[in-house]
């Protein structure tokens, strides 16, 4: 991901910015050095087993992730402004935030790309620098950086048996969303409803659960936000439980993803909106 520029944000307010490309004679902030915005420490997490090969699937992740920025200060006297005001301006606009979350948003052409979160875990000013300075420390977990908004994916075309999902820009894999009406004889017990991925097609996710006329199904793979539920006359019906041990949840990957829906009927059921949210390992 090629960026050329960095915002730090709170409370949905600006903190401050830098240019990567060129610097601003305005600007009383430098972005001297930065760490933890490439991927570090990519661990395996065991994901499910394939239901007829039994082979193991892992989900590849990140630790929680620690970003530092070194932010250089730079003081105009002549207006009275001192490295002090300048390091409290920052202070204030992190104390500032309700969720004690700081974003940090990544631009391309000053046009926010990707995100990332995180608590504020240390406030470092070296006082006795020649050079003043601020040193800022973020954990964040989820890890990942993320699209600023989610990716909807246009379902008019989007088939009910082989459906084809294309995600050309993230980098790393990720869940996605989707609702679809359903009705009566959508699927039965007998007949579990399944989701494959066509390139390993027993990595599979399956439930049963006998729907009924103008039914809503509501599903998420998303990290740490899973859930799959009914809506109907304005209820909701949570139907986790009818899982069938050992299912696995689809992802998507890089790049053109095919999957396989079974024991479906296309006549009594009908997408009705889909999104992902674009997801990198880092810049």
């Amino acid at each position: 991901m090629k960026i050329n520029g960095i915002d730090v944000f709170a409370n949905g307010s600006k903190v401050c910015g830098f240019d990567l490309v060129t610097r601003s004679a305005l600007n009383p902030y430098v972005l001297k050095a930065s760490t933890g915005l490439d991927a570090d420490n990519i661990i395996p997490r065991f994901y499910g087993a394939g239901l007829v090969s039994n082979t193991k699937y892992y989900d590849l992740a990140l630790e929680p992730r620690e970003i530092v920025l070194r932010i250089g200060l730079d003081p105009n006297y002549v207006l009275g402004i001192a490295p002090a005001d300048l390091r409290d301006d920052i202070y204030r606009a992190v104390a500032a935030s309700r969720d004690g979350l700081l974003q940090l948003r990544f631009l391309i052409d000053g046009v926010p790309y990707t995100q990332i979160k995180g608590f504020v875990t240390k406030l470092e000013a070296p006082h006795f620098n020649r050079e003043p300075e601020v040193q800022i420390t973020m954990l964040c977990d989820p890890s990942m950086i993320t699209g600023m908004e989610p990716t909807e994916v246009i379902v008019d075309d989007l088939d009910l048996i082989l459906p084809v999902i294309n995600d050309p820009l993230s980098t790393a894999p990720h869940g996605f969303k989707f609702s679809m009406s359903m009705a009566d004889g959508t699927w039965g017990e007998s007949f579990p409803f399944t989701i494959k991925d066509a390139v390993t097609p027993d990595w599979q996710f399956r439930l049963t659960y006998a729907f009924q006329d103008d039914d809503v199904l509501y599903f998420s793979s998303e990290m740490g936000n899973k859930y799959i539920y009914v809506v109907r006359d304005a209820e909701e019906i949570p139907i986790m439980d009818t899982l069938i041990t050992g299912s696995v949840w689809p992802i998507i990957f890089p790049g053109v993803n095919e999957f396989i829906l079974s024991n479906v009927d296309p006549d009594n059921m009908d997408w009705i909106d889909m999104s992902y949210t674009e997801t990198h390992w880092g810049i």
